[in-house]
């Protein structure tokens, strides 16, 4: 029998042993980590797919590259941030998206800018040529380095509140929401402001006080734009009178798209005004319009503010809607009659729905402008689980005679003409109002279609707490509007109720 001593000795062996055991096990399993680390990252070795939607200007390989790894694609090696990030920066494509899927896939989407086509060549301007003498030169680099210092001065006459007296002039160059090249003349002291979201770009970019008349749609929101109630209102912003125009002597007139908005205007008060056609709702291209206005107006610092709070609900959005392994399905008729004229590609709703995360069908359909009509029976094919209608109500509407017509027979009718679909099926037709769909307020309707289409996902986002940040922020005039109580009025949805 062992002795109590040899018994100790036994037992320190053993310990020993079970610890030079797990040594050797950690360190085994280290060098397999190591190894396997090294494995799945070698060069050449391919691991999952990489697949481009959208335009063929962009191939796999210049996709791997631009996420910093070279083909094979390699799940691995290629960072969706870093491809995400040079899309971004890419002067071809607009609205990129690099979406996850399990177990080892990117999808990425891109949408070519108008203006390059699909052999790659490109008709769109040019701006390396920066002062548009037809020569790409150091001459445009000098003109280049003059406007940032002439912005620089104009923009301390503007903050200072000087502009008045600040009388040195500079021509600029850039692309209208037409895609096409055009001229102004700064500074601009006196302005025409048509359509009344363009007027809540002016109003965000502090530049009211240079309004000298505006149009009806303006005037007609006295709750919305209280500022402009006693501008001079030139009527109808898509048949505008040229005489009456010209007799403002304006500097500029800030209107949208020509296919829309008085197309006539370049010939007949072109040579005494800049026309000035910029995206205030066009595209859901707010933030471009906004910030092209901004320079232009001396005011890039409110620019740039009401820029950076829209991208830190896009950015959130974004980069969660990415990693989603299947998207729900929604479309946006307008809130009126039976529902069936619907906001395709180029309306801003749609581009809302498909930045919130949803697929929309509707952007399948051909139509010569941005509002292709539905059926009732093309809705049934399409599996559509979220009907927003965007509808016609918001600040102007009072008393529940209005908002019912407005809102709730609307709704009424839309859960009778697309009965059948899941979304009428399970309660999931909402409703928001034209006012906060498209125009410099629909980061808002953005935020409540998230949350709608992906409750689980954006627990901590909430639309209306969005909506009184914008006020807050952005709408100086309406500090005292009674948000909470109003509601109903712009919106109806479960987070709502």
């Amino acid at each position: 029998m062992a002795t109590m001593q040899e018994r100790l000795r036994q037992h320190k062996r053993r310990r020993r042993l079970r610890i030079m055991g797990r040594l050797v096990a950690i360190v085994l399993v280290g060098y397999a980590l190591h190894y396997g680390w090294v494995y799945i990252h070698q060069p050449g070795l391919a691991i999952g797919s990489i697949t481009i939607h959208g335009s063929n200007l962009l191939s796999e390989k210049e996709a791997i590259e631009l996420g910093g790894s070279t083909p094979p694609f390699n799940f691995f090696n290629v960072s969706r941030s870093r491809l995400l990030d040079a899309l971004r920066h890419d002067i071809r494509f607009q609205n990129p998206r690099v979406d996850y899927h399990w177990p080892a896939n990117y999808e990425v989407y891109v949408e070519v800018y108008d203006g390059y086509n699909a052999d790659g060549t490109v008709s769109r301007v040019s701006f390396a040529d920066a002062n548009q003498d037809g020569d790409v030169n150091s001459k445009d680099i000098d003109y280049i380095k003059k406007i940032i210092a002439y912005q620089e001065r104009y923009s301390k006459a503007v903050s200072e509140g000087k502009l008045d007296s600040f009388n040195e002039t500079f021509r600029i160059y850039y692309n209208n929401c037409d895609n096409k090249t055009c001229k102004v003349d700064l500074p601009i002291k006196s302005l025409i402001s048509m359509y009344f979201s363009n007027s809540e770009v002016v109003r965000l970019l502090g530049a009211v006080d240079r309004v000298v008349a505006t149009d009806s749609t303006t005037i007609n929101k006295p709750t919305l734009l209280p500022e402009f109630q006693n501008i001079l209102n030139l009527g109808d912003r898509k048949a505008v009178n040229s005489e009456a125009v010209l007799k403002t002597n304006a500097d500029a007139y800030f209107t949208g798209s020509a296919s829309t908005y008085s197309a006539y205007l370049e010939e007949t008060v072109g040579d005494h005004m800049d026309v000035i056609r910029l995206s205030a709702w066009e595209d859901n291209n707010v933030m471009v319009g906004t910030l092209t206005l901004g320079y232009m107006l001396g005011c890039t610092e409110k620019a740039y503010e009401y820029i950076d709070w829209c991208h830190k609900y896009m950015d959130m959005i974004s980069e969660r809607v990415s990693k989603l392994s299947g998207k729900v399905t929604a479309i946006v008729p307008k809130g009126r009659g039976n529902s069936l004229e619907g906001n395709g590609k180029g309306s801003g709703q749609y581009e809302i729905t498909e930045l919130a995360g949803a697929l929309n069908p509707a952007g399948e359909l051909k139509a010569s402008s941005e509002y292709p009509n539905f059926t009732s029976e093309w809705a049934l094919t399409k599996n559509i689980q979220f009907i927003v209608l965007s509808g016609y109500c918001g600040f102007e509407k009072s008393g529940s005679d209005q908002i019912k017509a407005a809102v709730d027979d609307v709704m009424s009718a839309a859960y009778e003409t697309y009965k059948g679909t899941p979304a009428a099926k399970n309660g999931q037709i909402y409703f928001i109002a034209n006012e906060i769909f498209t125009g410099p307020s629909n980061i808002v309707s953005l935020a409540y279609c998230a949350e709608w289409f992906y409750p689980d996902l954006f627990e901590d986002l909430d639309g209306t707490a969005v909506f009184q940040e914008y006020i807050d922020k952005f709408c100086p005039a309406l500090k005292d509007y009674d948000l909470k109580a109003h509601l109903n009025q712009f919106v109806v949805g479960p987070s709502t109720a």
